[in-house]
């Protein structure tokens, strides 16, 4: 009898060993102090992928200058990726990340990702990535779940090789998406659908991971560097520039339905 109680003890926590908890459950074991913000660092073997997740001072850490470093990095033969999150909702506004790497040159294999995030059904996605498909646009914007029609559109984004900003604007009865770089736009792509949300359960995340867990095609290791992070209350339903007080009307691309080539593990 012991035996079989033992036997069943192991089965349980095999299975809770394999099943993803949204972060908002997962006790952090480390934070970093970003934007004057304490964030939270990810570690064990969740999704999305599923990953193994590193929190190693060494692999998620903010330099001299204040940059966020997110790295995917191979110790001892596993790959691992990493994220930040926020404790507390923000709420509404705008959400502006200066990437200094060069979004154009990430690794096929791998995602860099600002997003809001509630559950897989109450998402909000900046998406850097080419979802394993050299040949596929880099920027993915999306509203979760991104398979529904107009739940999602993608963009080719040329960066000659410097940084970029990323921007969500977040209101009650809009979600704009944009790529900016030196003050001018480059993208932008507003969802004014019925599936917005809320805030007030979701949390602000920033990661680099690995699609369907598989290791960088160049197989070293990889980062990617958020310079700054700023967020303003929302105030205007227009777009500004983020470098100066310039409004600027969101340019408009015909929509493409695009399937999500990524499967939720939260």
């Amino acid at each position: 009898m012991t035996r079989f109680f033992s036997v069943l003890i192991t089965i349980a926590f095999l299975l809770v060993e394999t099943i993803s908890f949204p972060l908002s459950s997962l006790a952090a074991t480390r934070t970093v102090t970003f934007d004057n913000r304490e964030w939270n660092v990810k570690s064990g073997n969740y999704g999305p992928g599923p990953n193994f997740w590193t929190n190693d001072p060494s692999d998620v850490y903010v330099d001299e200058g204040g940059a966020l470093h997110l790295t995917v990095v191979n110790h001892s033969g596993t790959w691992y990726s990493s994220e930040v999150w926020l404790p507390s909702s923000l709420g509404y506004g705008v959400y502006e990340f200066q990437i200094d790497s060069d979004i154009a040159s990430i690794d096929p294999n791998l995602i860099g990702a600002p997003f809001l995030y509630q559950d897989d059904t109450h998402e909000l996605d900046i998406e850097y990535t080419r979802w394993s498909d050299s040949t596929a646009p880099n920027t993915w914007y999306s509203i979760q779940p991104a398979y529904l029609k107009g739940h999602q559109t993608t963009y080719r984004t040329t960066t000659n090789g410097v940084g970029i900003t990323a921007r969500i604007e977040w209101t009650s009865d809009h979600v704009t998406f944009s790529t900016w770089q030196a003050g001018t736009i480059l993208n932008s792509w507003t969802y004014a659908g019925s599936d917005n949300f809320v805030p007030g359960n979701e949390r602000l995340h920033i990661n680099f991971w690995q699609n369907q867990g598989w290791e960088p095609l160049n197989g070293t290791r990889n980062e990617f560097v958020v310079k700054n992070f700023r967020f303003t209350q929302a105030s205007s339903l227009l777009i500004t520039n983020p470098t100066t007080t310039t409004t600027i009307a969101p340019t408009t691309t015909k929509q493409k339905k695009v399937l999500s080539k990524k499967r939720r593990w939260r």
